[in-house]
């Protein structure tokens, strides 16, 4: 996906759903899925992002299993949130707005 151009006659999706993990590759996906979202012929298409991870055994690394859920849950809104922004910025610089 890296470096990969979106086609300008790829077909216009209305919804795109991805899914992260926090890794480099699950970033480029979304930043991807930005680009195929601006093939909407009249406004960008909503991308739908899922966080899901598999924890450990209960007890498991020595701590508890409710603290680490919660841990992961949290890990998980923080990095929805940054992509959030970061598809904002994206579609803004794309649109031609600047911040000051």
């Amino acid at each position: 996906m890296e470096g990969e151009e979106v086609e300008e006659n790829a077909a216009p999706f209305s919804r795109i759903l991805v899914a992260v993990d926090n890794s480099k590759r699950a970033i480029r996906a979304f930043d991807y899925a930005i680009r195929l979202s601006m093939l909407a012929p009249y406004r960008a298409a909503t991308i739908s992002v899922v966080y899901a991870v598999t924890p450990p055994v209960a007890g498991e690394e020595g701590v508890p299993a409710p603290k680490l859920i919660e841990s992961l849950r949290k890990e998980g809104e923080q990095l929805i949130a940054q992509l959030k922004l970061l598809a904002q910025t994206q579609l803004a610089v794309r649109a031609g707005v600047t911040t000051r």
